[in-house]
């Protein structure tokens, strides 16, 4: 597998959780990471299973110069896992920079490319954040025409074939999670934080996250709830926070390597993205006990929901809509049955794990 860096987002995790899964729980299957640079969030440790390339940071990579420096690097490290591990089978490319390094890389190995996001609503996106952003991602999106393409789920392999991108091959794999970790993650000690109960959100400060619409949704509430914002801080976020009048009512607590902690002592989780590939913290969150409200994006709310808690998703894109779903599971209090929920046992990590082997297989 590679990926250009470890920051704190879902498909980094993503991969750390293929690759811990494959390694542990698969018989006969090895899987390395190589990453491109040493940006991340995520502390690995001493794993011989990962390999970090000498690249500070993934920033610029593409600049013509630094790219041929990223593939002849790659290149090298993907023969010295050859030369000390035995022959790889399959390379699994995770995210659009990744994709440009590995698309350029001669050898015979087999290549996937993971597709972890909305193609249609991304571009869209970037259009309305001016012509050269969306003309720069677009570029990347073409570079999986015609190759063998893995969608993490169906809304997004239905989104394809586009007029200039159809893979060779689509599959469609949801991401996995390992549900005992999770769990036991989630009963570890409590957070420092107070008594007063929290409703909970995770993601990037981003267009696609639209916490705007987050903070439009929490201010119509009339409870004694806390807002919880598992995300850095950072200049534009609070001065968001002040806009809406939160100041006093938001907790940003920055990036924790155990978000399930907070999951499990949340109230409710809340997603408010246009759009999202998959929506791993719904997930997540469900493994957690923990209900969720959400937008009804594209894609992963409703395949995630479908037959369990429809109800659960808001009825359009506005504030008030996603309002009206967080009061009523506030005052409700509904338990998350995790038998009764259609999709538990596809989006357990050992048969994700499977279902990437068996490509290759």
């Amino acid at each position: 597998m590679v990926i250009d860096s470890l920051n704190g987002g879902g498909a980094e995790a993503v991969v750390l959780r293929l690759l811990d899964t494959i390694n542990h729980k698969v018989d006969d299957a090895e899987a390395h990471l190589i990453v491109l640079s040493q940006r991340g969030d995520y502390h690995v440790g001493n794993n011989k299973f990962i390999h970090i390339l000498n690249f500070k940071t993934n920033k610029n990579m593409e600049l013509f110069w630094r790219k041929s420096k990223v593939i002849d690097a790659l290149g090298c490290e993907l023969r010295n896992i050859e030369l000390n591990f035995g022959k790889v089978d399959a390379i699994f490319s995770h995210l659009d920079l990744t994709n440009v390094m590995v698309k350029q890389l001669s050898t015979p190995i087999e290549k996937y490319y993971v597709v972890h996001n909305s193609i249609k609503l991304e571009l869209a996106a970037d259009r309305q954040r001016g012509l050269f952003k969306y003309l720069k991602q677009k570029r990347r999106k073409q570079i999986l025409d015609g190759e063998k393409l893995i969608c993490v789920s169906n809304g997004v392999s239905g989104e394809l074939p586009l007029p200039w991108l159809s893979g060779s091959e689509t599959h469609t794999i949801y991401n996995p999670f390992d549900v005992e970790l999770i769990k036991r993650m989630a009963h570890k000690p409590r957070p420092e934080l107070s008594e007063q109960p929290y409703i909970l959100h995770i993601g990037r400060l981003s267009v696609q996250k639209r916490h705007d619409r987050l903070f439009e949704a929490f201010k119509e509430l009339t409870s004694n709830h806390k807002l919880v914002l598992l995300t850095p801080e950072t200049k534009k976020l609070k001065a968001l926070i002040k806009k809406y009048d939160l100041t006093g009512r938001v907790v940003i607590a920055g990036f924790q390597d155990n978000p399930f902690v907070w999951m499990s002592h949340a109230d409710l989780l809340v997603l408010s993205s246009d759009y999202e590939g998959f929506g791993n913290v719904l997930v997540e969150s469900l493994l957690c006990g923990t209900p969720v409200a959400t937008t009804n994006c594209d894609h992963g709310p409703s395949e995630i929901l479908a037959g369990f808690h429809p109800e659960w998703i808001a009825n359009d894109f506005s504030a008030k809509a996603l309002s009206v779903v967080m009061a009523k599971i506030l005052n409700e209090r509904p338990a998350v049955i995790l038998d009764q929920w259609p999709l538990f046992d596809k989006i357990k990590a050992e048969y994700a794990a499977k279902q990437y082997l068996d490509l290759i297989n």
